[in-house]
């Protein structure tokens, strides 16, 4: 049997399922679960992952768009003092939690990042 027969063409865009309701809470809660869980259960992997990639000083009055910002681990990690940070979150309820813990910080939720740009 050749690796065509048992394996579907790529295609693009790929076309994702469609969910029911039941489905989409059961994905938007295991995303809020796991944005919580992973700090606190690998967080060696986490902190290599803020702090490893970046190690250049913030220059004063720097611009940061963060895209895909979660629950705002990485944030805990800039100097916000010498910075104007942007937080893009698609989900409303993480996005939420980022405007309590990091007030100075503005976050944009969904595809609203074209105000930001």
């Amino acid at each position: 049997m050749s690796i065509k027969r048992i394996t579907p063409m790529f295609e693009w865009p790929k076309q994702l399922p469609v969910l029911t309701d039941a489905q989409k809470r059961a994905r938007e809660d295991f995303m809020v679960h796991w944005h919580k869980v992973l700090p606190k259960k690998y967080g060696m992997v986490e902190r290599f992952n803020h702090r490893g990639a970046f190690t250049e000083p913030i220059k004063p009055g720097s611009r940061t768009l963060e895209i895909g910002a979660g629950l705002g681990a990485h944030i805990e990690f800039e100097d916000l003092s010498k910075q104007t940070y942007v937080a893009n979150e698609l989900r409303e309820e993480m996005a939420a939690e980022i405007k309590a813990r990091f007030p100075q910080v503005e976050v944009l939720v969904g595809t609203s990042i074209r105000a930001a740009v």
